[in-house]
């Protein structure tokens, strides 16, 4: 009896300090919001994350792209200051995938330059009770595919 009221009152009390910085604050998050183009097109599917920096208190917040757009706001959003920002992007690529194995994943194709991810060279500063949208206008080399338009699951493969 006594480990199951245990367990009840453990698992919220580390939920809560998971929300409390090193000096016993309560971190400050805000939702965020914004676009990513690549070369001036929407990034129509990827990932961004938000990786906390010079001081900021907090835990890294990520968020998908869908169609240039994105919105972070799981576990109230991202932490209140400076972050250097990670952006990957990919396409399938069925004209990669094994014609033999039909269930087979489809592959995908990374495009976004390494200066915008693994070595990003990106920053934003999240600031509280903001909600003007923070953008990204990415340039790089051409992708090799096309990529597909609004509503779209997969592409033609190449001849």
């Amino acid at each position: 009896m006594f480990g199951s009221i245990s367990r009840v009152i453990v698992v919220p009390a580390l939920l809560s300090s998971a929300l409390v910085g090193c000096s016993g604050a309560v971190v400050e998050k805000a939702e965020v919001e914004g676009t990513v183009t690549y070369n001036g097109n929407p990034v129509e599917t990827g990932m961004i994350r938000f990786l906390p920096k010079d001081g900021t208190v907090g835990p890294m917040a990520a968020g998908a792209i869908s169609f240039g757009k994105y919105k972070v706001t799981a576990i109230g959003g991202v932490p209140i200051g400076k972050h250097k920002v990670e952006i990957e992007a990919w396409v399938e690529r069925p004209d990669l995938r094994p014609a033999n194995v039909p269930m087979a994943p489809m592959p995908r194709e990374a495009y976004i330059p390494e200066k915008y991810n693994t070595s990003t060279e990106l920053e934003a500063t999240v600031v509280s009770g903001s909600t003007a949208p923070i953008d990204f206008e990415l340039e790089g080399p051409e992708r090799k595919s096309n990529p597909p338009t609004e509503g779209e699951t997969n592409f033609e493969p190449r001849g």
